[in-house]
């Protein structure tokens, strides 16, 4: 006969027996887990939990994990499975790993983290799922490149303005001192450099060539950005370390007309001289024969016989090229043809040396002589 204590016991016994019998029922073991996939032609490696994390659905990394497959585990490249879903915008995939507790911070070899990687690919859901999840937003990778200097390389508005509500450092600098604003003015995205200007960024910082914003905006035709620069009273005056050319110089060498017009409404020192030829931008726009800048850079008040360290003003520039209607212009603001260079040559002499009989002419007209 059964005691009260004995039949306590057995029920115990009968009960962890039932509940055993329920987990083998309902559970697999890893080994199983690893036979299935198998069974789908899946191997259970790093490699290919690593790869399959790029395109494969939650089902099926559910099972690398059952099968114990480390979550951080990299492959022979050094990517995580969180890196690849990143890089690729699985972002099924990346939900997944981020509940399984996978570590945002885990970088490849150049300091790349899930988060840039998903900037760098312009995946806004990805980049949104990892910074829910906490992902550093000002973490930087080898070159110091964060998160947002990739989505203000790539123009995408929305990922730049979820970093910087995240808290990303709208002025953090990368190896070349590249702000998000210079690499966005530099790329021509004006949408995101009034996103980066409205959210307080410095617009007048350098970068290792001394290069400002504007200066970005400038050599590459941006006119759009450089009206956005100076409304928010953009230094105009800065010049790059190499030639100490400012931003209208460099919008004049490279032609950018609308560009170079634009810097025309807010003029820099109009008399300065870069440092490579010493040309003034009336001296670089006579040079390239452009009539309608020449016009406007002496209504703005520029010293038209201004001369460089050859001794060589804008007309005596023109006159060598040969551009007959910027002769005129400089004529009608009274530029000097009298003047000489370093070598005792008159614009005269030039126009004659070069034949350029036309020129000679309208130089006579205006009293010139040998």
């Amino acid at each position: 006969m059964l005691t009260m204590n004995s039949a306590t016991t057995t029920l115990h016994w009968l009960s962890m027996l039932l509940i055993g019998s329920l987990l083998i029922a309902c559970g697999k073991s890893p080994e199983e887990y690893r036979a299935t996939l198998k069974a789908q032609g899946i191997d259970f490696h790093s490699n290919t939990f690593v790869e399959q994390a790029r395109t494969t659905t939650p089902e099926v990394m559910e099972q690398f994990l059952k099968a114990e497959m480390p979550i951080d585990v990299r492959d022979e490249k050094g990517w995580t499975a969180l890196l690849a879903a990143a890089d690729s915008g699985n972002n099924d995939i990346i939900q997944l790993l981020i509940k399984h507790k996978a570590n945002t911070e885990e970088a490849l070899s150049n300091g790349m983290t899930p988060l840039m990687l998903a900037s760098h690919n312009q995946h806004l859901p990805a980049t949104q799922a990892l910074l829910t999840a906490g992902a550093a937003v000002n973490a930087t990778a080898d070159d110091r490149s964060s998160a947002l200097t990739w989505a203000a390389y790539n123009g995408h508005t929305t990922i730049t303005q979820a970093l910087i509500d995240a808290g990303a450092n709208v002025d953090a600098t990368d190896n070349k001192e590249y702000t998000p604003l210079m690499t966005a003015a530099n790329r021509g995205h004006h949408e995101v450099t009034s996103i980066l200007i409205n959210k307080g960024a410095n617009i007048d910082l350098v970068d290792s060539s001394g290069y400002t914003a504007l200066m970005h905006a400038a050599v590459n035709g941006h006119e759009i950005i450089i009206k956005q620069l100076l409304e928010q009273g953009a230094v105009v005056n800065n010049s790059d370390y190499l030639y100490a050319m400012n931003a209208l110089m460099m919008a004049i060498v490279k032609r950018h007309d609308k560009a170079a017009q634009a810097l025309l409404t807010t003029p820099p020192d109009l008399d300065a001289r870069d440092g490579k030829h010493d040309m003034t931008v009336l001296m670089m726009a006579a040079n390239d024969g452009n009539h309608a800048l020449v016009q406007q850079i002496i209504e703005k008040g520029a010293a038209v016989d201004t001369i460089n360290k050859d001794g060589i003003t804008a007309l005596q520039i023109a006159v060598l090229k040969g551009h007959g209607e910027v002769v005129v212009q400089l004529l009608k603001a009274n530029a000097d043809v009298h003047i000489t260079t370093h070598k005792g040559v008159t614009p005269l002499m030039l126009a004659e040396q070069e034949g350029h009989a036309d020129i000679g002419i309208l130089l006579r007209l205006a009293g010139a002589k040998r």
